[in-house]
């Protein structure tokens, strides 16, 4: 497991070369992991982040979680401690979420 204060956890060794994994592979990758393990819900776009990508899942249009896609090997990793998604705010004069 790999902390970094400024972006977040991922399990294992975050890469400092390029992603072997683009935006559009992490989408797909994340829609397949969630046929198999969560059907019915599907991936939004997602966000980058060092060494990852994180996506929200929905059901139809409606955020109910999110998951983290490794960018060197495409390997998963479910998000379980968030709780139930209430809202999504923006910080005040960032444009950021």
């Amino acid at each position: 497991m790999t902390r970094n204060t400024a972006y977040g956890m991922m399990p294992g060794r975050t890469p400092t070369g390029p992603s072997a994994i683009g935006p559009g592979q992490a989408v797909r990758i994340a829609d397949g992991w969630l046929h198999q393990h969560r059907t019915g819900l599907h991936a939004a776009d997602p966000d980058r982040f060092p060494g990852y990508y994180t996506l929200h899942i929905l059901r139809g249009d409606r955020i109910v979680g999110m998951l983290s896609v490794r960018a060197a090997d495409g390997a998963v990793w479910y998000h379980t401690w968030h709780g139930r998604f209430l809202q999504m705010e923006e910080r005040p004069g960032t444009g950021t979420r």
